[in-house]
Order: structure tokens, then C-alpha cells, then sequence
């Protein structure tokens, strides 16, 4: 985030710099391998939100299953797969939740 903000160049592993537009809010994913519901799951709410709020971000909690299900869905299209990712966002912010089950309907043939 701090390289983003500050327009500093980013590389991959390649050493091939990453182009972001830095004009759009950027979205966090933190990936993790199982969503399980014990633990303080509402203090990390808070602090997704605060953090949100301070960095003016997305934060992404998701399992790895949810994930893919947003790549799938996007086919390949990375303003699709933002477009989900806002959305989510939205309705993070309007239901603070850490467990949230994203689902996709199918697409009606016309």
C-alpha cells in the first residue's frame, strides 16, 4: 500500500514492473486456507473497517474456495473481477461480517 500510495515503482519477481492504476481505490485479499467460526472475529471486523477508513481501501478476507470462485466467474476479465470485489466491499460495509458466502447466479440465456 505504502508503494502505491507513494508512486513508487513495483516489480514481480521478474523484475517486471507492475502498472497500477493508482487513481482507483486499491482492493487488500487476505487469503487464508479455512474460514473457522471460533476466535475474535468482531475485533477483527473493527479493525477491517478502521483500517479501511484510514488507508481509504478494500479489505478481503476470503478463503481460498471463494477466491476461485471470483477468478472463475470474472473469465479472465480483471474489470469483471474488480467489479465483484467492489461489490463485496459494498456489502461488507453495509453488513460488517467476516463470514460472508458470496454466490453466483447463473446467467440467463436471452
Amino acid at each position: 500500500m505504502k508503494k502505491i500510495k507513494e508512486n513508487t515503482p513495483i516489480h514481480d519477481g521478474n523484475e517486471i514492473e507492475i502498472v497500477f492504476n493508482r487513481s482507483l481505490i486499491p482492493h487488500r485479499i487476505v487469503l487464508i486456507s479455512e474460514m473457522l467460526i471460533f476466535g475474535e472475529w468482531q475485533h477483527i471486523v473493527e479493525q477491517m473497517m478502521k483500517t479501511m477508513i484510514e488507508t481509504n481501501s478494500m479489505i478481503h478476507v476470503m478463503d481460498m474456495k471463494e477466491f476461485m470462485q471470483f477468478i472463475g466467474n470474472a473469465k479472465g476479465s480483471m474489470y469483471q473481477f474488480d467489479d465483484f470485489l467492489v461489490q463485496r466491499a459494498q456489502n461488507f460495509a453495509k453488513h460488517p461480517a467476516i463470514f460472508v458466502e458470496t454466490r453466483f447466479l447463473p446467467k440467463e440465456n436471452n
